[in-house]
């Protein structure tokens, strides 16, 4: 996993206690990676640990501010039957994209 999608993992984990994502998010397995115009959906593999959160939908995450995307960027953690299925990070309108993302800070829940 990138540095990038482990630091949004823990902050869903500091932020989102009510999932239960706890220590999980650091041993989700990559399934795939599939590259859009403006940036990325990160696939988890199934994990035995099922998350708190029952319901299917997702969850906003973090805004990423950084150079390398002007506009900032966005975040969602997607649910479901109870397991994380994927990450989305997309750029905002006026940026690349946030495929390459390398430095960064997380801010409040987009």
């Amino acid at each position: 996993m990138t540095e990038l999608e482990l630091s949004i993992l823990k902050w869903y984990t500091e932020r989102h206690r009510e999932i239960g994502l706890g220590g999980l998010g650091s041993s989700l397995d990559v399934l795939r990676r599939e590259i859009t115009e403006i940036g990325f959906f990160t696939y988890f593999k199934d994990s035995d640990l099922p998350l708190r959160i029952g319901k299917n939908g997702c969850i906003p995450g973090p805004f990423i501010h950084s150079s390398q995307a002007p506009s900032g960027a966005m975040t969602l953690l997607c649910i479901r039957d109870g397991k994380v299925e994927y990450l989305e990070v997309a750029a905002l309108e006026g940026s690349e994209n946030a495929n390459s993302i390398e430095d960064f800070e997380l801010g409040d829940e987009f």
